[in-house]
């Protein structure tokens, strides 16, 4: 299965698709638009599938949204089949609106991911997990302010944008829900604002 899959690996182009070896240690999602430069890095003791937009655009030609998160990666067992998928996408300040793209982001790559995963012929994962990480976020002002408007007596987000925030899930194609983890960007003094989400 292994072999199998390293062959198919060779339809793809090495810069978007490719596997990093857990023996190699950290492995990073870099934002490179000027604004927004910085990179996610993570960790994990399996290998894993790394799999990367090109500017932001979904290689998927046919479908109508050509929105796609920076990149995503599926964590691989001793076999090499699908553990797990995540879904990273980096913003310097997150509005309301600036949200609601993140989350068509978010659907972009995980079709790309299914196509990818696919075409590996790997089996499909269960558990999904998205990232979105900013310097700074007005999404919760948002809510807030919803809040003191709506009468006590009918309080409950019913904006699917807000109720994703809140409930950190977001809701993708095939009746699938992703967990939705949230981090905070910092400079490293160079320009560039990380963040480390350790180990996955």
């Amino acid at each position: 299965m292994v072999n199998k899959m390293h062959d198919l690996l060779q339809l793809f182009n090495q810069d978007f698709v490719h596997i990093h070896q857990t023996s190699k240690g950290k492995f990073s999602i870099i934002e490179k638009k000027d604004g927004g430069k910085g990179v996610c890095d993570f960790q994990s003791e399996n290998d894993v599938l790394i799999i990367k937009a090109k500017d932001q655009n979904t290689p998927l030609w046919s479908l109508k949204s050509k929105k796609c998160a920076e990149g995503a990666f599926v964590v691989l067992d001793k076999n090499h089949q699908s553990l797990s998928l995540h879904i990273i996408e980096m913003k310097s300040k997150l509005t309301y609106d600036e949200f609601e793209k993140v989350i068509q982001q978010l659907q972009g790559m995980y079709l790309m991911a299914f196509c990818v995963i696919s075409i590996l012929k790997l089996n499909i994962p269960k558990n999904i997990i998205t990232y979105v990480t900013y310097k700074n976020e007005t999404v919760q002002n948002k809510i807030n302010q919803d809040l003191k408007r709506i009468p006590k007596k009918s309080i409950g987000i019913k904006d699917p944008v807000l109720e994703s925030w809140e409930t950190e899930k977001i809701k993708l194609s095939h009746n699938n829900t992703a967990k939705l983890i949230k981090g905070i960007r910092i400079d490293d003094g160079n320009g560039n604002f990380n963040c480390d989400f350790g180990m996955v």
